[in-house]
């Protein structure tokens, strides 16, 4: 069963008929449809949530957060709308960052939460980085990222079928909704507040991932006492070149909570 509703202005999409909630949150320029495989697969065990951050894909653009703490009060909204209780939160890039700030803000939500290709301090690059691409976006339109975005989230590896819902995810994300989310990550800083969360954390990384480097995903792992796990090949969009073992990744992680 997959039952599609627009909870207060966020297109969500609900799979699976029992077992364990798990929210699947997206990155930046992506939709929900990051998460097809991985939702087919889990929804098999698990009801499984999937949602477009405002400005996103189906989603409407108005209020648009400030902040990822912002992003988290309007997920949390639509999990306490749809009376889910408690939920693994998975997400990838800035759909890990908002997941970990709503299990800091409401822990009663976090069953547990995996870390996916995400760095959790933006640094003065980082941050330069970001407000750069809001400007860019408002003066020129999302076409100006179609195809700096996908060389820069996937490897080289990576089949034309991938880059090409890339670069439809990056199209269906509106100008506003995009300068928002990246003024979000322009003030990334939750690093020093991970060891505080009371759910288990799992990271995980790409090997091949620019934007959030392995290396810095097996350091936070090792500093927030998590367990880690590294996706051989694989750059920053795992949920699209990594979907099978993603998928087991999460299994496990829910499963261990349960």
């Amino acid at each position: 069963m997959s039952v599609a509703r627009l909870v207060n202005g966020i297109a969500t999409r609900i799979d699976g008929e029992r077992g364990t909630w798990v929210v699947l949150s997206n990155g930046i320029a992506t939709d929900m449809s990051l998460w097809d495989a991985i939702a087919a697969d889990l929804s098999r065990d698990f009801r499984v949530l999937r949602h477009d951050w405002p400005g996103h894909g189906a989603s409407g653009d108005d209020p648009l957060p400030q902040d990822l703490a912002g992003y988290a009060t309007r997920l949390a909204a639509v999990l306490d709308d749809l009376g889910i209780r408690q939920a693994h939160l998975a997400g990838v890039s800035m759909g890990a960052m908002v997941s970990a700030e709503l299990a800091l803000a409401r822990p009663d939500l976090a069953g547990g939460v995996t870390w996916c290709n995400a760095i959790a301090q933006a640094n003065a690059a980082y941050s330069a980085f970001w407000r750069a691409r809001a400007a860019q976006v408002i003066a020129e339109g999302m076409l100006s990222l179609v195809d700096v975005f996908p060389a820069r989230w996937l490897s080289a590896s990576a089949g034309a079928d991938l880059r090409e819902k890339a670069q439809r995810m990056i199209l269906g994300t509106r100008p506003a909704g995009f300068a928002a989310a990246a003024g979000a990550l322009a003030s990334l800083s939750v690093q020093d507040r991970l060891a505080g969360l009371q759910a288990p954390l799992n990271v995980v990384a790409g090997e091949m991932d620019g934007a959030a480097p392995a290396e810095e995903g097996r350091t936070l792992a090792r500093t927030a006492g998590a367990m880690f796990d590294l996706l051989p090949g694989v750059a920053h969009l795992s949920p699209l070149e990594a979907a099978d073992r993603l998928a087991e990744i999460l299994r496990c992680a829910v499963e261990r909570q349960q």
